[in-house]
């Protein structure tokens, strides 16, 4: 409701306003936006009880299980640590349908070597985690998979390494936007010539935004064009190749301190080495 509206609502039931109406929206924006100590600490153990998620589907992931069998194993695993549930529907996307952005059919079966992208989150206390991970179903990365994993790994550790405060959006994307353009050379997907006429041809392979801040929304609003101290938000680099069947979202959450920013989503196997190492030990 507008100011406008306040004012008409208030003198259809005959009530005068003394002062000037302030609407309280813009400032729950930038309440929601700097975390407290307190929501920091809510966002922390929703990442925990996610982790914990994580670290339980990596025993089930194997040829012949559906996808909705991996859900079944994360909601009672959020269940058992005392989360609300999902933070937002799951993604469990095997094969071609990590292509898929928004993916939530999750009724296919886990085919040896596909790979199965899994973006989940807990909710608790109505703080929600955002987290994405992708596993070889065969328990291991085919070269052009481990090629492909690599370079949006390297893409993410930079980004981590460069995040600090007063950083725009802006300049955030284009960070992200550089590497992966880099990567997407490397794999023989663009040209130098290409991306010399257009700085954008990267984007039929990663067509989403690099990242959004988090918090009792999964994509909370706001209006801030940069990183400020508090603020909670997460990363997700990729590279989608529709032809290879090959879909790598990276997603880590984090908290922007004064001298740059800090992992919240730890402990969720990232490294191509230590997935294949635990998924061996089933």
């Amino acid at each position: 409701m507008d100011e406008k509206q306040e004012h008409n609502l208030a003198a259809s039931l005959n009530l005068k306003i003394s002062k000037p109406i302030t609407a309280l929206k813009q400032y729950s924006k930038v309440l929601r936006t700097t975390k407290q100590p307190v929501e920091l600490a809510l966002l922390k153990r929703a990442s925990q009880i996610t982790a914990k998620g994580f670290e339980r589907l990596i025993k089930q992931i194997r040829a012949g299980v559906f996808e909705y069998e991996l859900e079944g194993t994360l909601s009672k695993c959020f269940i058992e640590h005392q989360a609300d549930g999902f933070a937002y529907p799951p993604i469990i996307a095997s094969g071609v349908s990590g292509i898929l952005l928004h993916y939530q059919e999750n009724n296919q079966m886990l085919r040896s070597g596909d790979l199965v992208l899994v973006d989940i989150g807990a909710s608790y206390s109505n703080y929600k985690a955002d987290i994405t991970r992708v596993f070889p179903v065969s328990g291991r990365f085919t070269s052009r998979q481990a090629q492909v994993y690599q370079i949006v790994l390297d893409t993410l550790r930079f980004l981590i390494k460069s995040i600090e405060p007063g950083m725009s959006w802006d300049k955030l994307e284009t960070l992200c936007a550089e590497q992966i353009s880099r990567g997407l050379v490397n794999l023989g997907l663009l040209s130098d010539s290409e991306l010399k006429r257009s700085p954008k041809a990267y984007k039929p392979f990663m067509p989403h935004r690099v990242g959004h801040l988090i918090g009792l929304d999964v994509h909370e609003s706001t209006e801030e064009t940069s990183l400020r101290p508090g603020m909670a938000l997460a990363i997700e680099p990729a590279i989608y190749i529709p032809k290879e069947g090959i879909a790598i979202r990276l997603e880590e959450n984090m908290l922007i301190t004064e001298q740059g920013c800090k992992v919240m989503s730890e402990g969720i196997p990232l490294e191509i080495q230590e997935i294949e190492a635990l998924m061996s030990n089933k």
